[in-house]
C-alpha cells in the first residue's frame, strides 16, 4: 500500500512540473538500458590490475622520497596545510586563491598554474603523487566481483547536468568508472589494458 501511494504521489508530481513526457519518454527507457549495463559489468584483467597496483605503489614511494629530499622534510600531499606551508611560506611562491571563495588553495588547478609559471619540480611531484594515489584508491584497490567483472550502479537522474552518475553496487563491489583519473604523464601506466575488450 505504501509503494502504491508513493507511486501515485510521484505521478502527480510529474504532472505538476510537466515532466511526464520526459520521464516516460527518456528517463525510463534509459533506466532499463543502464541497469542492464550495470548488471553486465566490464570484464577486467585481474592480474593486470594487481601488477598496476604494485607499479603505482613503487612510483608513489619513489616520488615521495624525491619530494622529501627536495623539501628537507616529509610532506603529506593530501594535507592542505602542509602543502600550503611548504609552497607559500617556505618556497615563497605566489599564493593561489579559489576564484569563488577567495580562499587560499593548493588544489589541482592551483598546482597547474604554479607549475606553468615556475617549473618547480616539487609541484610536479606533489601533483603526480596525488594523481597516483587517487588512481589506487578509485581503481586498483576496488573490489571486483567473483566473476572478474567491474560493476557499477548507474543513476539516470543523479546529476543536475543530465549525465550519468555511478557508485558501488549494493554488494559494496566496484565503483563509478567515471572516477578513474587521467594520468598527468601520458604513457606512464597502462590502465586501459586492464579492461578486456570483449563481452
Amino acid at each position: 500500500a505504501y509503494l502504491v501511494q508513493e507511486f501515485l504521489l510521484s505521478k502527480e508530481e510529474l504532472k505538476e512540473f510537466k515532466q511526464t513526457d520526459s520521464f516516460y519518454g527518456f528517463v525510463m527507457p534509459l533506466f532499463h538500458a543502464v541497469t542492464r549495463m550495470g548488471w553486465r559489468g566490464i570484464l577486467m584483467d585481474q592480474e593486470g590490475i594487481k601488477n598496476l597496483n604494485t607499479e603505482l605503489e613503487a612510483k608513489i614511494l619513489t616520488m615521495s622520497n624525491d619530494l622529501t629530499t627536495l623539501a628537507g622534510e616529509a610532506i603529506n600531499v593530501k594535507s592542505h596545510k602542509q602543502v600550503a606551508t611548504y609552497l607559500y611560506d617556505k618556497l615563497e611562491l605566489p599564493r593561489q586563491r579559489n576564484r569563488k571563495t577567495g580562499n587560499e588553495t593548493v588544489d589541482k588547478t592551483a598546482l597547474e598554474n604554479l607549475y606553468s609559471k615556475t617549473k618547480n619540480k616539487s609541484i610536479r611531484l606533489i601533483r603526480n603523487i596525488r594523481e597516483k594515489r587517487t588512481l589506487k584508491e578509485n581503481f586498483t584497490n576496488k573490489v571486483i566481483d567473483y566473476d572478474g567483472r567491474w560493476r557499477t550502479t548507474y543513476s539516470v537522474g543523479g546529476t543536475d547536468t543530465g549525465r550519468l552518475a555511478g557508485k558501488k553496487t549494493v554488494f559494496r563491489t566496484g565503483s563509478s568508472l567515471m572516477n578513474i583519473p587521467r594520468s598527468p604523464e601520458e604513457g606512464e601506466d597502462d590502465r586501459e589494458s586492464t579492461f578486456i575488450r570483449r563481452l
